[in-house]
């Protein structure tokens, strides 16, 4: 197993990609490089690898056209799974689709990519990532925190932007 601190974050997960992916078949390393590192969970969280379930989850991020993003968001997010970050707090997967839904609106095509690998310990995750505008300036840098459902998919998610404050 490699060291999962080690990541590069080299897959954006764009809308061409996204397409292709909703109906995928073959595996995702295919598409990562050579030092991903794959969390099977196969001790029966979940029934996809770990970094295509949050590949999916953030190219939900940075998909405007709502059935697709909706697609991507039935693949990965728990019925009862809930979403909340400074803005918001969601529940469900059709308040989560409306929700990023309004993130378009306000910044029309911002996108959505992974800044980091994923930690992972007792069905709890992190990752950090990064909104983009469509010039492809920072609008925003955060964290979330995750949890996973007993069939690994999403259940929980909080979310923090920005860097942490500095110890006074």
């Amino acid at each position: 197993m490699k060291n999962f601190r080690s990541l590069r974050p080299s897959f954006f997960a764009g809308r061409h990609v996204i397409r292709r992916l909703c109906g995928m078949q073959q595996s995702w390393a295919s598409f990562m490089s050579n030092e991903a590192f794959f969390h099977n969970c196969k001790r029966g969280r979940t029934s996809m690898e770990l970094p295509e379930l949050i590949r999916l989850y953030t190219g939900a991020w940075s998909e405007p056209d709502r059935a697709l993003r909706q697609q991507l968001l039935e693949r990965v997010w728990a019925e009862d799974g809930t979403y909340t970050d400074p803005t918001a707090h969601v529940a469900g997967i059709q308040a989560l689709v409306d929700h990023i839904g309004g993130v378009f609106q306000q910044f029309p095509g911002a996108h959505c990519e992974l800044t980091s690998g994923i930690d992972m310990h007792h069905g709890k995750l992190r990752f950090t990532w990064r909104m983009l505008l469509a010039d492809g300036k920072v609008l925003l840098d955060g964290i979330d925190f995750c949890e996973l459902s007993s069939d690994g998919k999403l259940h929980r998610i909080v979310g923090f932007f920005g860097p942490l404050a500095s110890k006074p």
